[in-house]
């Protein structure tokens, strides 16, 4: 109901809304700025002029990084029909898309000045695979940026299909009861073997990388870029280690492995959560469920898990989740960071796949402007956006099947872009079904 203020200003025509939320301050507000205009003969108010005279667009110009490619596929001067997307960091997760012409230019207009999250995808069509040899191919890029003029080109990597990449991630969330109930319990990953000849987990490393990715008064971006965007490592301090002498774990092409946080059936805590006795591990933690027929995953890392007691957190939403070769973690060069919290560095031609998923809400970006880069050597570039998925447990990060290899087995899609790389699809833990 609005107030006797807002009445009287609708009244004469000053203020109109439709309620489509609480909007009785915003008007009680405005109302204070507004009513001597109103009841000043003579005054007449006008829209403000909010285009400042200055050129608002954002003409975004996408090129592939393979010159010798761009060239056979006739795309030297642009990408034509990239999908570009973007996002204005602090607003509403809404995304402005286009997509670009023969010349590989989009035009967004008019655009806020402001930061934002912005990725590229191009998938071939099956009459353009002709200079591939027949092979479909994928084609991402993204970035985080501050709008500061009116053109920006994008450079779309191309996949690279790789041996082991993790394949579909459910992280913690809310299980739809009345309640809301949010629960841990139940996360886990996926890991898929997307080559041709089989791969051994002994002694391979997963975990979360640094997690100081936002401008705060502990830690500023430019304080942070040497663990964030060293080309010579990623930088963790929370990873376990697969067990295995070398040969005991074996991952045949087109397998999956899932790893869980606690592998126990679920359902008894809710029916909508998943049973994952099934799974192929588990991790290990100081307060750990354990389940005695699923080999553990020891926690090998740097930090405490006193607030992680089932083991590391399978959330690779606040920073990027990695799986790397085998390694002996007290090898590892470490480093205190921002004060005397320890950090191991992975080098970087022992990283395998790295994955991540950002909260795209305005809370979140408000707590600071994010780095323009969350983990160095190229090897993601943009995170997925994760809110949906926290509010339906069955639903999961998983990534896109590029094509079916002549043997019948999916090739997923990895060109170091978790925005192009993965989606949201139905929870398949264990198995490739989407």
């Amino acid at each position: 109901m609005s107030s006797p203020l807002t009445q009287s200003l609708q009244s004469e025509g000053c203020l109109t809304y439709t309620p489509r939320r609480p909007l009785i301050w915003t008007a009680t507000v405005i109302a204070l700025g507004l009513i001597a205009a109103c009841d000043t003969p003579g005054v007449t108010l006008v829209d403000p002029d909010v285009t400042g005279g200055e050129d608002r667009s954002w003409t975004i110009t996408v090129f592939l990084e393979d010159a010798d490619l761009a060239a056979a596929l006739g795309w030297s001067n642009g990408v034509p029909g990239a999908t570009v997307s973007l996002h204005r960091l602090q607003e509403e997760f809404d995304l402005l898309t286009g997509v670009t012409d023969s010349s590989g230019q989009v035009r967004f207009d008019p655009m806020l000045p402001g930061q934002y999250r912005i990725a590229a995808e191009r998938v071939l069509q099956a009459g353009e695979t002709g200079p591939t040899g027949g092979v479909l191919r994928a084609f991402g890029d993204g970035v985080r940026v501050w709008k500061d003029s009116t053109a920006l080109d994008l450079h779309l990597r191309a996949d690279r299909r790789g041996s082991l990449v993790i394949s579909e991630i459910r992280t913690t969330g809310r299980y739809g009861d009345a309640s809301w109930n949010t629960y841990d319990g139940y996360q886990y990953f996926e890991i898929y073997n997307n080559s041709d000849t089989t791969v051994y987990l002994d002694g391979m490393l997963w975990g979360r990388t640094f997690h100081y990715l936002v401008e705060a008064p502990a830690s500023s971006c430019a304080g942070s870029e040497p663990l964030r965007n060293d080309p010579a490592g990623i930088w963790a301090s929370y990873f376990h280690q697969f067990p295995g002498s070398g040969t005991e774990y074996a991952v045949a092409p087109g397998q999956s492995i899932l790893v869980a946080q606690d592998a126990v059936d679920h359902t008894v805590v809710h029916p909508n959560l998943p049973d994952l006795t099934v799974a192929d591990f588990e991790l290990e933690g100081p307060a750990d469920v354990d389940n005695p027929e699923v080999p553990n995953m020891p926690y090998v890392g740097l930090a405490s898990l006193i607030f992680q007691p089932h083991g590391v957190l399978i959330s690779c939403v606040l920073n990027p989740c990695f799986l790397a070769a085998a390694a002996d973690p007290a090898s590892l060069e470490r480093t205190p960071y921002p004060s005397n919290l320890e950090w191991a560095r992975i080098p970087m031609e022992a990283v395998i796949d790295v994955v991540s998923a950002g909260i795209w809400v305005p809370a979140y970006d408000r707590i600071g402007n994010p780095c323009a880069i969350a983990v160095g050597g190229d090897m993601d570039r943009l995170e997925y956006p994760s809110y949906p998925i926290y509010y339906d447990p069955f639903l999961a990060f998983q990534r896109k099947v590029l094509r079916v290899s002549a043997q019948g087995r999916p090739i997923l899609q990895d060109v170091n872009v978790s925005f192009v790389d993965l989606w949201e699809g139905p929870r398949s833990p264990g198995s490739i079904e989407h």
